[in-house]
């Protein structure tokens, strides 16, 4: 039977994850055909989170948790996730709640149907003015000058097939943005729409810090232009010094 594995990442998100489980255990009792694994990856929580996955696991078998030693970054810990994935196919969510799980049912008649990416790409987000504009920023720009095909707001809910999953945990990156690993593997895309809600469980752990790191790691990983910025800004100085001597 088809194996459909639910990777999440949990950083400080105790408010919701009970909501979250019952919503995953919903999808998986609408879908008979298939088995479900979940797991959750805990990246270095500080408040009751891990307390509240152990007992959960406790009463459902399908929950499997990762415990990192600190906080890693949701890239890390969806990697770590699709590590330890046995599904044909693995969906990756975020456990805030903003992204609809319900939404997981739809990618899975995409995947049936043969294709092997399927990105949940926001219509609209309901999040605050600081929170948008830098993702726009970001969004944008890598959408300009990575992939042309990048959705226009962006996505980190995607649904991928096997043959993804293994080439993403084999390129073992460390740093790099999975989201933009998974469309430079090249498999067939489709992308779903929806609208992204308002956070009603904790508060995001985004600090303008990891932006920007964030920000640095994907452009660099997947564009020549920091490089060639660099090695630009090496010949003026170089120029600069020379005339100067």
């Amino acid at each position: 039977m088809t194996l459909v594995s639910v990777v999440v990442p949990v950083y400080c998100n105790a408010g919701s994850l009970p909501i979250l489980h019952e919503r995953l255990v919903s999808i998986a009792q609408q879908h008979a055909d298939k088995n479900f694994e979940f797991i959750f990856v805990d990246d270095g929580s500080f408040d009751d989170s891990y307390n509240i996955l152990a007992a959960i696991a406790k009463n459902d078998n399908k929950v499997q948790i990762i415990k990192l030693s600190r906080n890693f970054g949701s890239n890390i810990a969806l990697a770590a996730g699709l590590h330890y994935a046995q599904g044909n196919c693995a969906a990756m969510i975020a456990a805030d709640l903003q992204d609809p799980p319900e939404l997981i049912s739809p990618m899975l008649d995409l995947w049936d149907n043969g294709t092997h990416v399927v990105m949940a790409a926001r219509r609209q987000r309901a999040d605050p003015l600081l929170t948008r504009l830098p993702a726009a920023i970001f969004n944008r720009a890598f959408r300009q000058f990575v992939f042309r095909d990048f959705p226009t707001n962006g996505y980190d809910f995607v649904l991928i097939d096997r043959k993804v999953i293994d080439v993403v945990v084999s390129c073992a990156e460390k740093n790099s943005y999975i989201f933009g690993l998974i469309m430079w593997a090249g498999f067939s895309r489709e992308t779903l729409l929806y609208d992204r809600v308002e956070r009603e469980h904790g508060s995001s752990m985004w600090t303008f810090t990891k932006k920007i790191k964030y920000f640095i790691d994907a452009f660099s990983a997947f564009s020549y232009i920091p490089l060639r910025i660099a090695s630009a800004t090496g010949m003026i100085f170089a120029a600069i010094g020379l005339i100067y001597t």
